[in-house]
């Protein structure tokens, strides 16, 4: 079946209400594949890690146990495993000699944290960086930073052998948040932050050329921003920054992947942030490809929840904790669209009771477990992050969302499917309908539904303190039961996972294929070159122009990430290949955040494909009635179908079933 010959142009809109009453619509198909880019894998090593080291205490071997073995997370980046931290001989033992002396002690050595249970899971999928403070020790001196460019490929060369230690890692992360400390790097204190960041990039990239020369295999990357928002100060802050960085680094010599932590960004703001990243370092890449991208760090943060003069935390409270596992849950659903280029996720959640900062009165806000003696410990309500996806394995599965506030992914291998959601709004409650266009009829023989919420209550004087939006008691729920449900409660920000374990074997049948396409040129409507950020002035059309389409079956969503102000109109007028369209919706996932006067994200317009590449150029023309932000991309995303998958395209209306 084609899908122009059910569908118009008009009717194919898909309408997303936010009103309670409205059951918005989950679509699914397990027999369906959904390969993007060519990629259909749930890479469990790439997208479920935990932040640090296997290395734990003998009172803590079983808790690394259940979560290696029970729930199948790794442990995939640590401070100490970088070149100037995971060693002493820099800057005074650098001769040949001395670093394949010491090298060859650290690999015969056996470390008591370790067990052969452990170890055996420890592969060399992690990332090693160090922290900022150790640029102090060079930078200054030309002779100092030659000294630790010609050192750090040593390191990983001497330091780590796969069949008697710790293998070496495939990621180097030059330093950890470099980026907001610049003002330690001046060289006086008249230096600009701009000629400090040229500085480290340019070390970084001399770095990255000179560790893969001697270590093939090895990827290299920065800058490990610690906050992740482009918009601020009018999207200047990226660009002396992130840009900056970037670009400077593969000057340089080389950079292989950006790397961020993303802290309190699930939604809106990472939607746009990934469309940014990735439009930008397209255009600078001769075969129009982005820079492969890592999360090394993610979740939610506050200052007010730990002193890190002190090195004192805060009491711990259920909002906080709720926080922390909403916001990581965010970021996973965001990040899995763009799974094709993403190399690695790590949550920013520890298991390492010796470590100082879990010893104190009140646990490390970031802990999964707690301490309640002196060789005692239990776990912390963080645990649950890593439970809801216990299990997940096996290839992208065709799913899709009615709104906006709702993500949903789905994974299947040839037992279970997996159904993941979250309501990423932090007041709205949703009731969902699940579909299956293609049925699902008794194929199930079991359903496992794992959920996460919090029974909100008004926060309390203690919560204030900390910044806590939402205070409460977080609710758990792992049940099982004989059918798939039809309709499901989405509270705010709450985790939905759902396996369904099948009767027979499930096999792959029909595939869709999700390709991106970044613009070309944008520019007003005399042909005038408008440049990155572009700003929103009543009145005035903005062109995005797009390379011609290869594809014809299918359906292509126009994405358009800007930053305004509440007050001011989110929707323009909008016209695609000279055709106005109005029937759509600009609500971005989770709506606007509290920490900045503008909201920031990324609202989609779906249309025929064969519509939008009817044109050998496509256009999109946007014009605003008031000035006013900006508009940081112009992005397609583009669903390609066939033999029966051009079906389910249909099926988004609720109009026609498979």
């Amino acid at each position: 079946m084609k899908l122009v010959s059910v569908l118009s142009l008009g009717i194919f809109l898909i309408l997303a209400s936010s009103h309670y009453a409205r059951a918005q619509r989950i679509t699914v198909d397990f027999a369906t594949t959904l390969r993007t880019h060519g990629k259909k894998d749930f890479n469990r090593r790439k997208f479920v890690n935990a932040h640090g080291n296997f290395g734990v205490p003998t009172y803590a071997r079983g808790f690394m146990r259940y979560m290696v073995n029970d729930l199948g997370v790794s442990f995939s980046r640590s401070s100490n495993e970088g070149p100037f931290s995971g060693s002493n001989n820099f800057p005074r033992r650098l001769s040949l000699a001395s670093l394949r002396r010491d090298g060859q002690k650290k690999i015969n050595a056996k470390d008591p944290k370790y067990n052969p249970l452990l170890t055996k899971n420890i592969n060399p999928h992690r990332i090693a960086t160090d922290r900022a403070d150790v640029i102090k020790e060079f930078h200054k001196s030309k002779a100092k930073t030659k000294a630790a460019i010609s050192f750090a490929p040593r390191y990983f060369e001497l330091f780590f052998n796969k069949g008697k230690a710790l293998p070496r890692p495939m990621f180097y992360e030059c330093w950890n948040e470099p980026l907001v400390r610049w003002r330690e790097f001046r060289l006086s204190g008249r230096e600009s932050e701009v000629s400090v960041i040229r500085r480290l990039a340019k070390i970084c990239g001399r770095l990255c050329k000179s560790v893969k020369a001697r270590n093939p295999g090895m990827v290299i990357g920065g800058p490990a921003t610690a906050f992740t928002r482009p918009f601020y100060e009018d999207f200047n802050q990226f660009k002396r920054r992130v840009q900056l960085f970037i670009d400077q680094a593969k000057s340089a010599g080389c950079l292989d992947f950006v790397s961020q932590h993303l802290y309190d960004t699930g939604g809106g703001v990472l939607d746009g942030n990934l469309d940014l990243m990735e439009t930008y370092t397209a255009r600078r890449n001769k075969k129009r490809q982005p820079m492969k991208y890592v999360v090394s760090e993610m979740g939610s943060y506050s200052k007010t929840w730990f002193s890190k003069r002190k090195n004192v935390s805060s009491p711990p409270r259920s909002g906080r904790d709720f926080l922390i596992i909403a916001e990581n849950f965010k970021n996973f659903m965001s990040l899995l669209r763009v799974h094709d280029n993403v190399q690695k996720i790590v949550s920013f959640l520890t298991l390492d009771p010796t470590d100082p900062r879990s010893t104190k009165k009140y646990r490390y806000p970031w802990s999964l477990i707690e301490k309640v003696g002196a060789e005692k410990i239990r776990w912390t309500p963080l645990l649950r992050y890593f439970q809801l996806l216990k299990g997940i394995s096996g290839r992208f599965a065709f799913s899709h969302s009615s709104h906006a506030d709702i993500k949903v992914h789905a994974v299947v291998n040839r037992q279970s499917g997996f159904i993941m959601m979250q309501n990423l709004h932090l007041r709205k409650t949703y009731r969902t309908s699940l579909r299956f266009p293609y049925g699902l009829g008794r194929a199930a023989s079991r359903v496992i539904i794992r959920q996460l919420w919090l029974n909100a209550g008004k926060p309390g004087r203690a919560d204030r303190r900390q910044d806590i939006p939402r205070a409460g008691k977080i609710i758990w729920s792992n049940k099982g039961r004989k059918s798939v449900p039809k309709n499901i409660l989405l509270r705010p920000e709450a985790m939905y996972v759902m396996q369904v374990i099948f009767k027979k074997k499930m096999s792959e049948r029909r595939s869709i294929g999700r390709f991106r396409r970044y613009v070309a040129r944008v520019s007003t409507d005399k042909g005038k070159r408008l440049n990155f950020p572009y700003r929103i002035e009543k009145g005035r059309a903005i062109r995005a122009t797009f390379a011609k389409l290869p594809f014809r079956s299918g359906v292509a969503r126009i994405r358009i990430s800007q930053s305004r102000r509440e007050s001011l109109k989110n929707k323009p007028d909008l016209w695609l290949n000279g055709k106005k369209f109005s029937n759509f919706d600009a609500s971005i996932s989770g709506g606007k955040r509290d920490y900045h006067k503008n909201y920031f994200g990324t609202y989609e317009i779906s249309v025929p494909l064969k519509f939008l590449a009817s044109q050998n150029n496509p256009v999109v023309r946007v014009k605003f009635p008031d000035s006013g932000g900006h508009i940081s991309t112009f992005l397609l995303e583009v669903d390609t179908c066939g033999r029966g998958s051009c079906c389910l395209l249909n099926s988004l209306t609720g109009k026609d079933r498979c």
